[in-house]
């Protein structure tokens, strides 16, 4: 050491940071003689360039819990119990740039290790210090699990993957691109694309071997993945929409691409993966809400009929005609394993053959565990089944999703350095297991993030990690109520809190267009239309859109386009004609016509209102139902009686057949040239009256005439002479 230079100063190590170790790559778990085999980036972003440094490694006492455990994530280890240098280096790293360094010392260099027999979780650190070995820059902290005896009995695992994305279909059949103008499921679909990878890994690790590969007999195959799979069946959907040609918007344009496009081929090619995975022996299909909705809160705001009972049985639907999966899961992934009692209560007792096991998180579980909860050891980890009872008498087994391994894999969802992440779920797992070593049947549970998109090199290593972990037997959730021990009897809360949903106004808005749609319905319009719009309503009930303000403005954009279009098909019925008519008798015939713009046959109601006019048969008379052909028009006939002569006005309204919604209205007036009884007995007398009096007079007239002719001859008259 006295041969070296001196070393200069180090200004990144004066700049007071700015050097980082990230974890590369490290081995899942060791045995004695092993290398360590560390691969390390250091970077430097310090603003300086780094003039040598040297790296130092150390190992500290096996931990003893859990939460032991979690102190050495957060860098409370104490001290380490043994240690070793890396030869010093004068290499530069300049200001921004990075190095790869790789650490072959053996394990057996660490006394900590080299003297232990005893299995478990040791913590290691990496320190990164300045040339002169005398100012740290970086720790870098993580764990050696330590296995030199065979861990026997393993520890049961059932990981649940969904497989997931942000919707993309808009109401009229066009894809709608994200807010930063990308179309994400585009991209997760092609070559390298992160939803391909996942499949292509998870199907590599669950399938058996090709026939033969493994003379030698069972013992000598590697171990396959067993886990469940819950795809959301709107993105099986989307999938099968992009396969047959699509459109998409982009600005103002929208763009067509046919079933040659590339996009359309590679929705084929990951549909087929999609099939063949869910029917992979030791993959077991889950049933997910169909938008992948919150089950609570859907719950809460809508009837079972118009919310989490359709959500379920769509998703049925939707998974036997493009999956091929026959009979519905029993089993039930609640988003964020959501469920409280009005939910449990709803599916045991409206929904014949609904799911009879479910996850749960440990909010949807009322009150502290009992005394055994850690299954069977008084302590520890929840690591067995639970039975879930409602008070209606509904029952559902399953599994409690486990708080801090969820933690940690939300952790890996996030940008960060995957492999430390990824090694740190692994170190979790093993410290249950030691929680209770020597017990047979415990079983944990976890589910991969819903809206994580991993890179191919990420879920290779934790699938990989997960099959090849000596402390770990991986289960289908059949597979792993079968495996352990009796469940644990739970009660659920008896609701939960809304969380990160949007506030009530958001689901006011889906519920207006749920009423529009469910309106529309009653007309009778085709099958695949309607279809559409209750798909856009239940899409915008999903949790994707919760995961920013932005995406919950598309997602309430979604609902209220969906009523929108709803109340725009309803008024392709009206009405036509002239806005007059005459009657010429007291009774007659009131024609009505309406025209129906679509281009499929919708059915109506028109009804008839004027408080001048009876129809025949009452006031039934006054409303009819028909359907008017797609394109065409048809003209109603009334019969009808006026009441009074004059000008008056006939209100027209087409209603749906449901009676919510007025589709269309028209006033007509009616011009009614007869008079009634009366009127005419008065008009008839009075005729008379005239007739008579002019009658009586002429004759009276010519009476009198006679007798003024007489009186002009006076010789005549007797009297005149006397």
């Amino acid at each position: 050491a006295s041969d070296r230079p001196r070393p200069r100063a180090n200004p990144a190590a004066a700049a007071g940071g700015g050097i980082r170790l990230e974890l590369i790559h490290q081995p899942l778990y060791y045995r004695p003689g092993d290398r360590l085999d560390l691969t390390l980036r250091l970077r430097n972003l310090s603003g300086a360039p780094l003039r040598g440094f040297e790296l130092v490694v150390g190992a500290y006492d096996r931990v003893e819990s859990r939460s032991a455990l979690h102190q050495v994530f957060e860098g409370h280890v104490g001290y380490a119990t043994s240690s070793f240098p890396v030869e010093r280096t004068t290499t530069v790293v300049p200001d921004g740039g990075a190095i790869t360094l790789h650490l072959r010392q053996k394990v057996d260099e660490l006394a900590t290790l080299a003297q232990s027999d005893a299995d478990g979780v040791y913590p290691l650190s990496v320190t990164v210090f300045d040339a002169a070995g005398a100012v740290p820059l970086d720790t870098l902290y993580t764990t050696a699990i330590y296995y030199p005896n065979s861990p026997d009995p393993p520890l049961g695992l059932v990981p649940v993957i969904p497989v997931n994305t942000v919707p993309e279909l808009g109401v009229d059949g066009a894809l709608v691109p994200a807010p930063d103008g990308t179309f994400p499921l585009q991209q997760a679909i092609a070559s390298g694309g992160w939803l391909r990878d996942l499949l292509q890994a998870v199907l590599s690790r669950a399938s058996p071997p090709p026939e033969g590969q493994h003379a030698r007999g069972p013992k000598d195959r590697p171990p396959r993945l067993r886990a469940g799979i819950a795809p959301t069946p709107e993105l099986v959907d989307e999938l099968a929409h992009l396969a047959t040609g699509f459109r998409r918007r982009s600005g103002d344009e929208v763009q067509h691409a046919g079933r040659d496009s590339a996009v359309a081929a590679d929705a084929r090619v990951v549909l087929r993966l999609l099939r063949r995975v869910v029917t992979t022996p030791g993959v077991q299909p889950i049933l997910a809400p169909y938008s992948f909705a919150d089950l609570p809160t859907v719950q809460r705001y809508f009837p079972f009929e118009q919310g989490v009972g359709v959500q379920l049985a769509l998703a049925r639907q939707v998974l036997r005609a493009r999956l091929g999966i026959a009979a519905g899961p029993r089993w039930l992934l609640p988003p964020a394993s959501r469920l409280d009692t009005s939910t449990l209560e709803a599916l045991g007792l409206a929904m014949p053959g609904s799911p009879a096991h479910a996850f749960f998180s440990g909010r949807s579980l009322a009150g502290p565990p009992p005394p055994n909860s850690g299954c069977p050891a008084g302590f520890g980890s929840l690591a067995c089944p639970v039975k879930v009872p409602t008070p209606t008498g509904a029952t559902f087994t399953g599994f409690r999703t486990d708080t801090g391994l969820q933690a940690l894999l939300a952790d890996l969802a996030r940008p960060g350095q995957d492999a430390l992440d990824v090694q740190r779920f692994m170190a979790e797992t093993a410290m249950i297991r030691e929680e209770s070593p020597g017990q047979a049947g415990r079983v944990v549970q976890v589910t991969l993030p819903a809206f994580w998109q991993p890179s191919a090199r990420t879920i290779r290593l934790l699938l990989d990690d997960l099959v090849t972990a000596p402390w770990l037997h991986t289960l289908t959730p059949s597979q792993g109520l079968a495996y352990g021990h009796a469940p644990v009897v739970r009660s659920p809360v008896a609701s939960l809190p809304r969380g990160s949903a949007p506030g009530r106004s958001y689901f006011a808005a889906i519920g207006r267009a749920q009423a529009t749609i469910e309106s529309f319905a009653s007309m009778d319009p085709p099958a695949s239309v309607l279809a559409r719009l209750r798909r856009d309503e239940l899409v915008a009930q999903s949790r994707a859109w919760w995961i920013d303000p932005e995406l919950t403005r598309q997602g309430l954009r979604l609902a209220e386009q969906a009523g929108a279009e709803a109340r725009d098909r309803m008024h392709a019925v009206g009405l036509v004609g002239p806005p007059n008519i005459t009657l010429t008798s007291r009774k007659g015939r009131v024609r009505v016509d309406l025209v129906n713009n679509a281009p499929y046959p919708l059915t109506v109601t028109l009804g008839l209102d004027s408080p001048k006019l009876t129809f025949r048969g009452g006031r039934n008379e006054t409303t009819r139902t028909v359907t008017i052909k797609g394109g065409g028009q048809r003209s109603l006939d009334f019969q009808v009686a006026a009441q009074a002569s004059g000008i008056f006005q006939l209100y027209a309204h087409v209603e749906t057949p449901d009676g919510s919604v007025v589709i269309a209205g028209k006033a007509l007036g009616v011009r009614s040239t007869n008079f009634n009884q009366v009127a005419l007995a008065l008009t008839i007398g009075a005729a008379a009256f005239l007739v008579l009096f002019y009658a009586v007079r002429t004759v009276r007239r010519r009476v009198g005439g006679r007798n003024a002719r007489g009186s002009a001859r006076p010789a005549d008259d007797p009297e005149a002479t006397g």
